[in-house]
């Protein structure tokens, strides 16, 4: 059912107890606790670490965000959830805070020089919160983490993320990075989801959140507006103890509803059935660094397909500066696969 579902792009929700099936310790309840996720060791030892976004939302919409440590954030949100609890009054009137995409498995250094047989280090004697979702999701492994090269193992690491969310904070509508599948998995508060499916290849997978055009999908005129042709929407509730399948290149956008907080996990992955269009995102982005490189000037402010398009090149450009200049064109995670197919192609 779950090659089926994934191959059509058809998303779908599993049903509260499925972390009991799948032998997680997270089963017990301990997530649904902000406080667990604050005083885990796996947080304290990054405390002096500011890598995570902590994002302000008032009325649905974003109103700022600032970079602090995963440890800051979540201690600033078990406060205002405290003195909410506590009947106390919002401590900026109206407004609401989202701690999102903090990756909860950080990949460890890799030991020896980065390469084919580069390996990820043994992990830490602390505990970590990937430790909590045991062996993640039965069936939605991720071929990047069962790879050989350390490299690829750390690209999986850094597409696991806890939110943590106060009502009227959201997720405005996108599409994820590399072509990957996701789940989340909610361990309290409520989630609601507008999803939008779109005919195959109406996206490149190596610019699919690129395009400014997407609607708001929790906007019903916005999305008439649009005229989509051949679009599946999806409408979900996600209450707490259910899993959410994302497919590859599905859009979508996401609110925090629930009274309290709102504690999710996920995983973004690569497995047999978006491998192709994973795939097809590095070959548009090898090519673009071949453009770059050939032109000399950085590529200029050309859209990325275009530029990766050009079969003539007028000068040249350092590898150094031509990476430099893509960084800034490539979401991270496709930019980090990038770079290790060129240190480690057969890795690839």
């Amino acid at each position: 059912q779950y090659l089926a579902h994934a191959l059509r792009r058809q998303p779908f929700a599993v049903a509260p107890g499925c972390a009991v099936h799948f032998g997680w310790p997270a089963a017990d309840g301990r997530l649904a606790r902000v406080e667990y996720w604050r005083d885990h060791p796996g947080t304290l030892a990054r405390q002096d670490e500011e890598d995570a976004a902590l994002a302000s939302h008032s009325d649905f919409l974003r109103t700022s965000m600032t970079c602090v440590s995963g440890r800051e954030a979540l201690r600033v949100l078990c406060q205002r959830e405290a003195s909410r609890s506590a009947g106390a009054a919002s401590p900026v009137d109206g407004d609401s805070l989202y701690l999102t995409a903090w990756e909860y498995d950080p990949p460890q250094k890799l030991e020896g020089q980065e390469g084919d047989g580069a390996t990820a280090s043994a992990p830490h004697a602390d505990p970590r919160l990937a430790d909590d979702m045991r062996g993640g999701v039965p069936l939605m492994t991720c071929l990047l983490n069962e790879s050989p090269c350390g490299g690829m193992q750390s690209l999986s690491k850094l597409l696991r993320w806890i939110y943590v969310g106060e009502r009227g904070s959201v997720c405005p509508t996108h599409v994820d990075p590399l072509a990957t599948h996701a789940w989340m998995w909610l361990a309290a508060g409520e989630k609601q989801w507008r999803l939008m499916q779109l005919p195959k290849g109406s996206l490149d997978p190596a610019d699919a959140d690129a395009h400014t055009n997407f609607p708001d999908l929790f906007d019903c005129a916005a999305i008439a507006a649009s005229a989509l042709p051949g679009a599946v929407l999806t409408y979900c509730s996600l209450q707490s103890g259910e899993l959410l399948f994302v497919p590859s290149l599905v859009a979508h956008a996401v609110r925090n509803t629930g009274p309290g907080l709102t504690l999710a996990v996920s995983h973004n992955f690569l497995d047999v059935t978006c491998l192709p269009e994973a795939l097809q995102a590095l070959c548009a982005a090898l090519r673009l660094l071949r453009a770059v490189e050939g032109r000399g000037d950085g590529g200029g402010a050309e859209p990325l397909q275009a530029l990766a398009e050009k079969e003539e090149f007028e000068g040249r450009c350092s590898r150094e500066a031509a990476l430099e200049d893509v960084s800034e064109r490539l979401d991270a995670p496709l930019f980090a696969l990038l770079s290790i197919a060129l240190v480690a192609p057969s890795a690839v």
